[in-house]
């Protein structure tokens, strides 16, 4: 029987990855110390519960948040200053061991010895190809020639196709970028589902309206009681496509009030009519002092002004839909 970190534990297990000040340069070792921070608070987060309750969950999730660990990550970390996390070189170097890896040439996913050759991190859009490019341009590594996305081992990886492992299983089906957007709205903390505290007919409703706006028909929405002193608000979950779930009795994580960032995102971008650069340019003078993921910012001709999700997922993360012009 597997029995759930202890708070105390968990607080222990992140002060011993603190790196020290003379360690702080090299940006190979804070970016794993990174990934082996994540994987602490994730499997801190999701561990079991009692039998009757357990849910597994399908492995095409393997982007779903893990919420709780997200805000521990935020109060400790602090600003982007903190642990010296602020350039993109450093925080992105070594990729994303469980999430996916860029590399320009093949080698394991976290490979010392290649460390220079890879980048990565949490995903951006649908795209892991679109992705690599972008955390290339961020880290001033170069871009992948000729990349093909697979699946290798137990890592996805996106890699040159020249010299690619025998068994790695190229990937051919993406995402549907719209439920990549549902998860965000059911995560966000400026406007969507964790932007104030729902209950079972509240994250209904909230579930049916963003399954009409995003066009999504035929899912079922289903409600999962828990304890009622798990918390007071309810949480929306994609278990798999075509299938939401309002699992009520939910604590959410505490918000990182101080920066102000929810609120400014909110008043200046969700209650405004913004292009998508007007709102990038927001996200990026909001965040310059934060500790945070790299930025999403994709292009939604059809939109008349820009929709912004901020979700809390090992540290702060925006996402922008917009139109290149607002249609005000």
């Amino acid at each position: 029987m597997t029995t759930k970190t202890s708070s105390n534990e968990l607080l222990e297990a992140l002060s011993s990855l603190k790196p020290e000040a003379d360690q702080i340069t090299n940006s190979w070792y804070i970016g794993r110390r990174e990934q082996t921070l994540q994987r602490v608070l994730t499997r801190a987060a999701q561990a079991p519960e009692p039998a009757a309750t357990t849910v597994l969950v399908p492995k095409w999730r393997h982007r779903r948040r893990a919420i709780l660990a997200g805000a521990v990550v935020v109060a400790i970390l602090g600003g982007g200053a903190a642990w010296a996390y602020s350039k993109y070189a450093a925080w992105f170097t070594g990729g994303a061991l469980d999430v996916f890896t860029c590399m320009t040439s093949w080698s394991a996913p976290g490979d010392a010895a290649h460390a220079a050759e890879q980048y990565g991190g949490v995903p951006l859009t649908t795209d892991p190809i679109a992705d690599c490019d972008h955390y290339a341009d961020l880290t001033g590594k170069p871009r992948i020639i000729d990349p093909v996305a697979v699946r290798w081992q137990d890592w996805q990886v996106v890699g040159p196709r020249a010299g690619m492992p025998a068994e790695a299983v190229p990937i051919t089906q993406k995402e549907d970028p719209r439920i990549f957007e549902l998860e965000n709205s059911f995560d966000d903390y400026v406007d969507g589902g964790l932007s104030t505290c729902l209950d079972e007919t509240t994250g209904s409703q909230l579930a049916h309206s963003e399954l009409d706006r995003l066009g999504l028909t035929g899912w079922r929405i289903t409600t999962r009681e828990q304890d009622p002193q798990a918390g007071p608000c309810a949480l929306l979950l994609v278990l798999e496509p075509g299938v939401v779930e309002v699992r009520t009795f939910f604590s959410p994580n505490p918000v990182p009030e101080s920066s102000g960032l929810i609120p400014l995102l909110r008043s200046e971008i969700a209650e405004q009519c913004l292009s998508l650069p007007e709102a990038e340019a927001i996200v990026t003078d909001a965040l310059a002092a934060e500790h945070h993921w790299a930025s999403s910012a994709q292009a939604d001709p059809e939109a008349d002004c820009t929709r912004v999700d901020l979700t809390i997922t090992g540290s702060l993360q925006v996402f922008l839909y917009g139109p290149e012009l607002a249609k005000r």
